[in-house]
């Protein structure tokens, strides 16, 4: 007769094989947040804080899916808090994760920074969303792929988005935990957040060494303190101008650092000279944060 053996895993649901090597692994890790905030990097070390979200926010790190996921909720029309989260892919991640520890504080707290190739994908959750029929239900089928937020707390309907914003612009993550949120206390919360590093090292997201820093990265907000100056470009021929564009695309050259100087004297090189310059931007692959060295 055929015979059929259940045998109970001795592995727990918390963990995964992970096939590259055959061991046994942690799935992710998931925390609470005090805080999200998106943006970009003025030069390395200063952080401009473009948008921050302090609602709902969820940080999960999956270690089986490579990929991290941040949930936070926005307050918009009449008060109402709708969900959103993004999405990264590990690798997409340019550098080590920036990991601080804040105990300037009566709570203490500590922050991770991401920088990214790539903007992160983004969803809103959609509460009206109906299941396809009574038996098959999934929450993934409820987040709509959406391209833009609105950042500002409002309590009447906007004129044509004012307020929203482009995701697609925010090229840098930092997410800041208050360390008793995370375990029964701060210390508990200090073990957590120390694991958090010291897995995400396995990946080559975090230094070997899980070294936590205890300088915090400056932050400059970008709505007061600092705003991506418009700067005229129309004495650029095509060709150049396209080269220009070609580079922030990628992230190349960034809006903060681009002046009038730049521009100017930009213009009046010869165009095959201009675009020689900003292709061999372009071919290091790298953000470059003094582009006037250049010329």
């Amino acid at each position: 007769p055929l015979q059929v053996d259940y045998q109970k895993s001795i592995h727990s649901s918390d963990t995964f094989t992970d096939y590259t090597d055959g061991r046994q692994k942690l799935k992710f890790h998931s925390f609470p947040a005090e805080s999200l905030e998106l943006g970009d990097y003025l030069l390395p070390g200063i952080f401009v804080s473009e948008a921050k979200f302090t609602q709902s926010v969820k940080f999960s790190i999956s270690y089986q899916k490579r990929k991290i996921i941040v949930e936070f909720g926005v307050k918009e029309f009449h008060e109402e808090i709708h969900t959103f989260k993004l999405e990264i892919n590990f690798k997409d991640i340019l550098n080590d994760i920036y990991s601080e520890l804040d105990a300037s504080q009566r709570r203490s707290r500590g922050s991770i920074t991401i920088e990214n190739k790539y903007p992160a994908k983004y969803w809103v959750l959609d509460k009206n969303q109906k299941s396809k029929d009574k038996f098959n239900w999934c929450i993934e089928d409820s987040w709509k792929l959406i391209i833009e937020i609105n950042t500002k707390d409002v309590n009447e309907m906007p004129n044509f988005h004012k307020n929203n914003e482009q995701p697609g612009k925010w090229l840098v993550f930092r997410i800041t935990f208050d360390l008793d949120q995370i375990g029964k206390n701060s210390n508990e919360g200090l073990v957590r957040f120390k694991e958090l590093i010291e897995k995400a090292s396995e990946y080559n997201l975090a230094p070997r060494t899980s070294n936590i820093s205890n300088v915090p990265l400056k932050i400059v907000g970008g709505d007061v303190e600092l705003r991506k100056p418009f700067v005229n470009r129309s004495m650029l021929n095509f060709e150049v101008n396209y080269m220009v564009e070609c580079n922030i695309s990628f992230n190349y050259l960034n809006e903060y650092n681009l002046c009038e100087e730049f521009f100017s004297l930009l213009s009046k090189q010869p165009t095959r000279v201009s675009i020689d310059i900003l292709e061999g931007i372009y071919s290091r692959k790298k953000r470059i944060y003094d582009p006037l060295n250049y010329l």
